[in-house]
């Protein structure tokens, strides 16, 4: 069962701290996803960059950190791959965003 509350992450000074729910994702028509994260900062040195699987019955969320040496660049890029249960995949566009609960979904 999908939690009933969604919280965020935190931008502590010095963290970046981003929560990636499967909640809307549908088991039902995909076998698993793929949500590839990065973020860079390459003036001060940081190029971070994380893979998240969730598979059927994935429930619980991914908690992504990156050290952030400057705490006004806390904007991070995300896509997504499902594969279908019919073996085909779908793929979200790239997004630049700062949100600290990331949700990926089929459009």
């Amino acid at each position: 069962m999908a939690s009933s509350s969604i919280t965020g992450g935190s931008t502590a000074p010095g963290c970046l701290e981003v929560h990636i729910l499967p909640d809307l994702i549908d088991f039902d028509q995909v076998s698993y996803t793929k949500v590839f994260l990065s973020y860079a900062d390459p003036d001060n040195g940081v190029d971070a960059q994380r893979e998240v699987v969730f598979v059927a019955d994935a429930e619980d969320p991914v908690i992504w950190q990156v050290e952030v040496k400057d705490d006004h660049k806390h904007a991070y890029q995300w896509h997504a791959t499902f594969v279908m249960t019919d073996g085909s995949t779908r793929e979200t566009p790239p997004v630049t965003t700062e949100d600290l609960t990331l949700i990926p979904r089929l459009a």
